[in-house]
């Protein structure tokens, strides 16, 4: 996303807010995606730099995010991307940003996870004997391995 300046673009980096401002627009833009992590950088500034950079760069943050997602998301447009971040950044009362390009350039891992359920049942069975003499009682006792 492109700035004004250096000066907006270190203070949206610094803050707290302006990192979850990121976070918060790819989770309401992107619907299905879960766990994000985001990671800002400056682009065409250093840290000490605080007024517009040189003529052939331009003021920026790249925003590098990760996250999860169960099924195929779409990308933003880079117009409702902007919309949405201004928002947030307006809301926290963070500098608005000038324009925004949504790239698709990271390598997708998709990972697949099998579970198997098992269900075990224990079943009791009691038998009933008729015997003719105690001692034969006794015997079936210990061959069942009952005491």
């Amino acid at each position: 996303v492109e700035l004004a300046n250096c000066a907006e673009v270190n203070q949206i980096i610094d803050s707290p807010d302006g990192k979850q401002a990121f976070n918060d627009t790819l989770l309401d833009l992107m619907k299905g995606v879960m766990d994000t992590n985001v990671t800002l950088t400056a682009s065409g500034c250093t840290k000490t730099t605080t007024t517009a950079p040189a003529a052939a760069t331009t003021a920026a943050i790249k925003a590098r995010y990760t996250y999860t997602s169960l099924t195929n998301v779409s990308k933003p447009t880079n117009e409702d991307f902007k919309k949405k971040l201004n928002e947030k950044l307006g809301a926290v009362s963070l500098p608005t940003v000038t324009s925004a390009t949504v790239e698709n350039n990271a390598a997708v891992t998709t990972t697949t996870t099998t579970v198997s359920v098992v269900q075990t049942q224990t079943v009791k069975t009691t038998a009933t004997v008729k015997v003719d003499n105690c001692a034969t009682v006794r015997d079936m006792s210990k061959d069942a391995g009952v005491k």
